[in-house]
């Protein structure tokens, strides 16, 4: 589960085009993504 958020992020950074809308996307599933982190216990840098 981490590494597939963890590769999403680093698609996300490659696809400039689609920054807003993931943007505005992290900011609605944050608290989500918080959670499932803290569940694996693995740290996922959500700064694009």
């Amino acid at each position: 589960m981490c590494k597939l958020l963890g590769a999403y992020v680093k698609y996300i950074k490659q696809k400039r085009q689609f920054l807003i809308y993931s943007t505005i996307m992290l900011l609605c599933v944050m608290p989500i993504l918080i959670k499932y982190t803290q569940v694996c216990g693995c740290s996922i840098d959500y700064r694009l």
